[in-house]
């Protein structure tokens, strides 16, 4: 059974993605709604909870910027729940959080704070670029036996941005990866994915910033292969490095800010072995240390 908190209506989706299932959907407070999915119970709201119980729960934090009272929930005891039980337990709980500027939401509708979650073991973090992948994603995150913080970049919700806030909105309809099968199928956590193939130098990023790099790559002139991150925690670190080994040079765009991104976590991977493939320094593109994305 799947049990979905929400206080939105993209709740709908989560239910439509799994139209055989028993389900029920609620809105709660977002602090109980992360504590109600967790799995542990016993001091929990006075008994057991639905995690370990085979139940899926999917609790929904209607702006990204509105996580944190639920984030002990999710790093004190879903985090560790498989870990303080010796495997006995797991937290397979899935929590669905819109993120990121470009909707002139203000300080607090549109921040990035997918960096916080990939520095807590036990966590997934997911954060997809188009629906396709959203769908698939999704479904492997509920049916995964550990909990995922799964990230939606809300300023591609109805089609995807190229940078440019002037231009008229582009429907989805318009993109490959716009068209969404109606059954069933996953795509796999923890596998990063070429988007475009290049050799002048790779460019790793992640959500919105995959079309607005397509968009500077196309304006650029150069030969530049684009990784789609897709999963930030655990990182496909193989799919980065051979792409980094064959291109020598390295750019990382995101739009999380700089002061401590998702890439320093991982920097050890990058610039162990791989540095010495590197034709030049590898730079990144962030958000500047503001507490929303500047402008838009």
């Amino acid at each position: 059974m799947i049990l979905v908190w929400s206080s939105s209506v993209r709740t709908l989706a989560t239910l439509v993605a799994f139209p055989g299932d028993r389900r029920s959907a609620t809105e709660v407070w977002r602090a109980s709604g992360v504590g109600y999915a967790d799995c542990r119970g016993g001091n929990h709201w006075g008994g057991d909870r639905d995690g370990v119980n085979g139940l899926k729960p999917v609790a929904e934090i209607q702006f990204a910027d509105y996580i944190y009272p639920g984030f002990d929930q999710v790093v004190s005891e879903l985090a560790r729940l498989r870990y303080r039980t010796a495997g006995e337990f797991s937290a397979p709980v899935t929590v669905r959080t819109p993120c990121g500027g470009g909707i002139r939401g203000g300080q607090t509708h549109s921040q990035s704070p997918e960096a916080i979650f990939t520095h807590v073991s036990g966590i997934k973090v997911v954060m997809p670029s188009n629906p396709y992948d959203a769908k698939g994603l999704l479904i492997s995150a509920i049916e995964d036996d550990d909990p995922v913080v799964f990230f939606e970049p809300k300023r591609i919700y109805n089609g995807p941005f190229d940078g440019d806030p002037h231009k008229p909105a582009v429907p989805w309809s318009s993109h490959p990866r716009g068209e969404v099968p109606v059954g069933y199928y996953t795509v796999p956590i923890s596998r990063a994915e070429v988007v475009r193939e290049g050799k002048d130098l790779t460019v790793l990023t992640y959500g919105t910033m995959v079309h607005v790099v397509e968009a500077a790559v196309r304006l650029s002139g150069f030969d530049a292969e684009i990784v789609d991150i897709r999963t930030m925690a655990p990182l496909d670190v193989d799919t980065l490095c051979t792409s980094v080994c064959k291109t020598g040079r390295c750019v990382v765009v995101h739009e999380a800010t700089g002061f401590w991104w998702v890439w320093r976590r991982d920097r050890g991977d990058d610039s162990g072995s791989v540095l010495l493939e590197f034709g030049s320094p590898y730079s990144t593109c962030d958000g500047m240390g503001y507490a929303v994305s500047p402008r838009f």
